[in-house]
């Protein structure tokens, strides 16, 4: 294919994605213009009742996703406490792989998933209807804010889902604390005399609001992180670098969103919504924690399993860095030893050989043990079946 056929592909499916992210953003107009309507149908002047309706949207929008965010926590909670019972569980089957040990080992992990109400699809489901719904939040009040994106999606009124033309106008002529919410730092002198604004009030309102913005999601970031840390599977490789990207993550998003708000066409519009949101996040994160805790606490049996899983993960970090440390002193102390250093090398070398070896070994070892687990779920299942046919065979001949 050719750089120019590569290029529209590429811009054909940017445009479908955003098609289908403009869906989402319709439902959240909605709610935006209902409460505009009923803050101005109390008194508040059309003007200034945007900036309370981005608060309530954020209100609205994440009140009615708390409950799926409940079923995640919970999910994730309850899955701790019961990750001692199953290492146990398959401590006691392991090297078990003929069928009936399989079969009963499936049925003891669904009874103990059961009692503890844990479902493996639990903290995924609210991701897929959690995001959406925030995309169609961001994308509407970026369009709203910078009119050069919403003519693309607006309608021939100007409108654009529920908003009509004269309501986008309406938000652009709205202000926050005297600073038109379309505004922000990095605008032309030229667009800025348009809002009739200049970059020191810019600047006067941002600046804070920015600043709110990142401690607020800094702090949800730390406090998810720590209880993370607290219950995270250290047996897990993806558990530990999802940990530790989003540890990394605490440092890099500060630095991100100042850059963007100093730097980028991010309207005062945006940097309200991402500090309401981020306040009610971090509100949200502490609440259902402690909620959680205090109806299922963390024995400490639980406690004590966490910590050994941990330290088990730090003692397997550090034997690589101690086997260096002592090849690096059994070469310096080679010729105390009466010895050769190219030949304390050589013997250091092959040991690093006789290791690999050995973990290769191993790592062979598990590929077939689970190739064989693959092998005989794939039977099992086929049993499954031929018996669920058999036995409507035999209903269909009794009818």
């Amino acid at each position: 294919m050719t750089l120019a056929g590569t290029s529209t592909a590429f811009r054909r499916r940017a445009a479908k994605l955003t098609a289908m992210l403009t869906v989402f953003a319709y439902p959240v107009s909605g709610v935006m213009k209902m409460w505009h309507e009923a803050l101005t149908a109390v008194g508040v002047d059309p003007h200034h009742a945007w900036a309370a309706s981005i608060v309530l949207l954020v209100v609205t929008v994440r009140a009615s996703l708390l409950p799926f965010a409940w079923v995640q926590r919970r999910s994730a909670h309850q899955s701790a406490r019961m990750r001692p019972e199953m290492a146990s569980l398959m401590k006691q089957f392991s090297g078990k792989t003929d069928a009936e040990s399989l079969a009963l080992l499936q049925v003891r992990k669904r009874s103990l998933q059961h009692r503890y109400n844990v479902s493996m699809t639990a903290g995924c489901m609210p991701l897929f209807i959690q995001i959406p719904v925030l995309i169609g939040l961001y994308r509407l009040l970026m369009w709203m804010s910078r009119p050069e994106m919403l003519a693309s999606h607006a309608s021939r009124s100007g409108g654009f889902g529920f908003l009509t033309g004269e309501d986008i106008h309406n938000f652009l002529n709205s202000t926050l604390a005297g600073v038109p919410l379309p505004a922000y730092y990095a605008m032309s002198d030229k667009q800025l005399a348009a809002l009739s604004t200049t970059q020191g009030d810019v600047g006067r309102v941002l600046l804070p609001l920015l600043l709110t913005a990142v401690v607020f999601t800094t702090a949800n970031l730390c406090i998810s992180n720590y209880v993370s840390f607290r219950t995270l599977n250290w047996n897990i490789a993806l558990s530990r670098r999802l940990f530790f990207f989003f540890a990394s993550y605490i440092l890099i998003m500060p630095v991100m969103l100042l850059s963007l708000g100093v730097l980028g066409p991010l309207p005062i519009a945006l940097v309200w919504y991402w500090a309401t949101g981020n306040l009610w996040s971090t509100l949200q994160v502490i609440t259902l924690n402690v909620i959680a805790h205090r109806r299922w606490p963390l024995t400490a049996e639980h406690r004590e399993y966490h910590r050994a899983n941990r330290l088990s993960y730090m003692e397997a970090k550090k034997q690589p860095r101690a086997f260096n440390r002592r090849a690096r002193e059994w070469v310096d102390n080679a010729e105390a030893r009466g010895s050769d250093r190219q030949q304390a090398e050589q013997q250091v070398e092959h040991r690093r050989e006789e290791i690999r070896k050995r973990i290769d070994a191993r790592r062979e070892a598990i590929r077939a043990a689970k190739k064989e687990l693959a092998e005989s779920k794939a039977k099992l299942k086929e049993e499954k079946k031929q018996r669920r046919a058999a036995g409507g065979k035999h209903r269909a001949e009794n009818n």
